[in-house]
């Protein structure tokens, strides 16, 4: 699983969230999980995620094209504070959406470094879900500490008794443990 106090957001027209567990719950926890709550999709009001052969057929499996544009945004970069310096915010953008956030991103990115975070940003266009965990792993494996997935981003699909929904836990895995 990601570690060492790493963050992993996902900014999407949907997702699917764990809600917490009620105090009640929590405190038997060990003797009786029947009672904690189910995944739940949250996104706008009457959609539902369609089916995995409908995403498939509309996103087709296409090599992925990463591009660095961390240097390509406006602003200094902020020298890192020792408590800090080296660690490592990795952000992936949606290469299409990324041209009407750059000055969000700008903001978002000079946030980060005067809390002493070193930030680098990708675009990427087409992928698969193996394609964008490698990349996260590849981040991962030279010191990332916090992992930030914006826009459309290549989903990856679970199966559970029969219901199929699309799962960003995925990419959370990075050790397969």
């Amino acid at each position: 699983m990601l570690g060492r106090g790493a963050a992993l957001g996902i900014l999407a027209p949907g997702l699917l969230i764990a809600a917490p567990i009620p105090a009640a719950a929590a405190d038997g926890l060990q003797d009786d999980l029947r009672t904690a709550r189910r995944l739940h999709w949250a996104g706008p009001p009457g959609s539902r995620p369609g089916p995995c052969a409908e995403y498939l057929a509309q996103n087709p499996a296409l090599p992925i094209q990463l591009r660095d544009v961390t240097s390509e945004l406006a602003g200094e970069d902020e020298p890192l504070s020792d408590a800090r310096a080296g660690v490592d915010i990795a952000i992936l953008v949606n290469s299409a959406l990324h041209p009407s956030i750059t000055s969000a991103l700008c903001a978002y990115k000079a946030d980060l470094q005067a809390e002493g975070y070193a930030v680098t940003i990708t675009t990427s266009t087409y992928g698969t879900p193996a394609q964008v965990k490698a990349w996260i792993q590849g981040r991962y494996s030279i010191g990332a500490e916090g992992i930030v997935l914006i826009g459309s981003i290549p989903v990856a699909w679970y199966s559970f008794e029969g219901d199929e929904f699309p799962c960003d836990l995925y990419y959370m895995d990075l050790d397969g443990t």
